[in-house]
């Protein structure tokens, strides 16, 4: 794993954002932040994790409670996750947990 912490940077284009490091429960909170403020508006969410080096079940929580606040008036999508991300996002059949949670393999 590494020693980079959790970092949260915008990407050319409404809404979008990369996000590095470890999305755990030390770090979640500031997701949090972020998803509390764009669910206020509707519209897509795009989020490349491509560099997300590890998700835990408090980071899987704040990306589908913000699916379940956009509900009808937006999704979320997800970019590139990696291994251990990808791994996460299969067993806990998130993607099947809400219908506005797109988990996509493309460059953002």
């Amino acid at each position: 794993m590494s020693d980079a912490p959790f970092a949260i940077e915008p990407l050319e284009g409404e809404r979008a954002y990369r996000l590095t490091g470890p999305l755990d429960l030390p770090s979640h909170m500031a997701l949090t932040e972020l998803m509390e403020e764009l669910v206020r508006t509707p519209g897509d969410i795009t989020l490349d994790i491509a560099t997300v080096t590890f998700m835990d079940s408090s980071g899987l929580r704040v990306i589908l409670d913000a699916c379940r606040e956009l509900a009808d008036t937006g999704s979320v999508r997800l970019v590139n996750p990696g291994g251990q991300v990808r791994k996460l996002l299969r067993l806990t059949d998130a993607a099947g947990a809400v219908p506005n949670l797109e988990v996509v393999e493309t460059k953002v």
